[in-house]
């Protein structure tokens, strides 16, 4: 089955890593949304969990690698072609990741791999799905740290 035009809905992972309040992105090297910054992530493999999933993606796309945490949202997107079918249609589970050491790198399916400050967010033309994204995921991160929620 292919990407475009696909018969149901593609199942996808995403990692969120923070340093500090900058929020790990990618930008698209390849269509659905060419050239937009967006999470780091990618499609799960036919025998993969989501866990095996998300830390191949994330070794492939940023050149890290990353120990998956909680689930902090998941999201539906379709993008329609000019016509009104659908082009892609996308379910995305996000979780929680730390990195382990190194800087992030372009891989596979980006451009550009960097760290952006909350504050830089609305510059990168973010959807809004995604800041709400980066922001429940700064939150989460930020109650784990203190202790105030459990790692699922």
């Amino acid at each position: 089955m292919g990407r475009e035009y696909p018969r149901r809905p593609i199942l996808g992972v995403a990692g969120l890593v923070f340093e500090g309040r900058s929020a790990l992105l990618v930008k698209r090297g390849k269509e659905p949304g060419l050239g937009r910054w967006s999470i780091p992530g990618g499609a799960v493999r036919v025998g993969e969990t989501l866990t095996q999933a998300l830390v191949r993606e994330m070794a492939e796309e940023v050149g890290l690698e990353v120990e998956v945490g909680p689930l902090v949202e998941v999201i539906e997107r379709i993008f329609p072609d000019p016509d009104g079918r659908v082009l892609y249609h996308y379910v995305v589970l996000d979780y929680l990741c730390s990195a382990g050491p190194g800087r992030p790198r372009p891989g596979s399916d980006a451009a550009e791999a960097r760290y952006v400050p909350q504050d830089e967010w609305p510059a990168y033309g973010l959807p809004s799905i995604t800041v709400r994204v980066l922001n429940q995921g700064l939150a989460l991160a930020a109650a784990l740290k203190e202790g105030t929620r459990p790692i699922d």
